[in-house]
């Protein structure tokens, strides 16, 4: 498309042939490890990290269209809530008192990436 100027507004650039790679360099490329973490989690619940994903391309059972997963920064145990709509974030509290209960301890911080569902009026008056 580039050769073709077939886009507007893009800068005339040139395309050397050594920095094009067949597709089969993608699938063997590797990623650098991100740096190591400089929190200390001695507890379970201690840091619950959870994050929504959707709209998939198939829904499950018909009608759940997102995911919601927790993972405990201790152990590293994930659970997902599987949701019709990403407002069903609330999911938060089925999986608070589930491993509230099973542990016996309280979850003492969430980390979330900050999206519209864990900031919404509902799930702060439920905070």
């Amino acid at each position: 498309m580039m050769n073709k100027s077939m886009l507007k507004g893009l800068p005339q650039l040139q395309m050397r042939v050594d920095m094009m790679y067949p597709r089969w360099h993608y699938v063997k490329a590797h990623q650098l490890s991100y740096k190591e973490s400089l929190a200390i989690i001695n507890d379970p619940l201690e840091l619950i990290h959870s994050n929504v994903f959707g709209h998939l391309k198939k829904p499950l059972v018909g009608v759940l269209w997102y995911m919601a997963t927790f993972i405990n920064d201790y152990s590293r145990h994930v659970r997902v809530y599987f949701m019709k709509e990403t407002s069903e974030t609330l999911a938060f509290k089925e999986f608070k008192e589930t491993v509230a209960a099973k542990i016996g301890k309280k979850i003492k911080c969430l980390q979330t990436y900050n999206g519209g569902e864990y900031i919404s009026q509902e799930f702060t008056k439920y905070l």
